[in-house]
């Protein structure tokens, strides 16, 4: 019957080797137990400002709207979707923007965060440029690229009428494409010029003006348009309107005067 060999001995560790690894288990410890602590003082931080940010402290607790004439407040108030008490973190301000400026009056609006609680909404409101006969009757006021205003039962005066095109769709919306350069000639007309005009109408491939209180003026096309208004403005200087039937400033340095009959 045979027997296993015993087992050999192991050779002495040296003492110098021991020393170093229990060194280097001590040294691997103390690194775990620094990260740990780094991380719970992180995860601490974090935790303490996500319940910061939700903190009455941070609330909203006023909105200001600056810029509205013809925008009730109340309105851009709602539309913003912005209440006090909301949290001042959770406020979208691109989508709050983006609501405010589609309303009719608005052409553009700012909003911002005035921290610790205030929010602040600056508008700026269209000029109303020329008028457009309403579906089911009264007025729209349009402005300058043709965008409607509002709707009234009165045609609201000193302003021109775009004529010959079909009524205003609602407010907020744009005018039909054909009446594209009727807007641009009320947009182009220079202040003195503005409640001289009674109508600007747009036929093909020519735009024509009837003026307060008689005369019309034949402008041609689009082109050399600030020209062509400066014209009219010095022939008015020198001549009435209820003396000529018709100026023709399709050429502006050659402005053509029919007298009237």
């Amino acid at each position: 019957m045979s027997t296993s060999a015993p087992p050999r001995p192991r050779p002495p560790i040296d003492p110098r080797l021991r020393a170093r690894r229990i060194a280097v288990r001590r040294d691997e410890g103390r690194r775990r137990l620094r990260r740990l602590l780094v991380a719970g003082v992180v995860a601490a931080l974090l935790l303490g400002l996500a319940l910061a940010t939700r903190s009455p402290l941070l609330d909203v607790d006023r909105i200001v709207v600056t810029g509205t004439e013809r925008t009730p407040v109340a309105v851009v108030l709602e539309t913003s979707g912005i209440k006090p008490g909301d949290p001042m973190t959770d406020i979208d301000v691109a989508a709050a923007t983006t609501r405010i400026e589609r309303l009719p009056w608005v052409a553009d609006a700012t909003v911002r965060r005035r921290w610790p609680a205030r929010v602040t909404v600056a508008v700026t409101e269209r000029v109303p440029a020329a008028t457009l006969p309403a579906p089911g009757g009264g007025w729209a006021l349009v402005d300058g690229v043709g965008r409607v205003l509002e709707h009234g039962p009165e045609q609201p005066p000193g302003l021109p009428v775009l004529a010959g095109l079909p009524p205003a769709g609602a407010p907020g919306e744009a005018v039909a494409d054909d009446a594209g350069n009727a807007v641009a000639v009320a947009a182009a007309l220079p202040k003195s010029l503005v409640e001289r005009v009674a109508t600007i109408e747009a036929g093909e491939g020519t735009l024509r003006m009837t003026l307060r209180p008689h005369g019309a003026v034949e402008l041609g096309g689009l082109d050399l348009l600030e020209q062509k208004l400066l014209a009219v403005l010095a022939v008015l200087e020198e001549v009435a309107p209820d003396e000529f039937d018709n100026l023709d400033v399709r050429v502006p340095s050659a402005p053509v005067l029919t007298p009237r009959a």
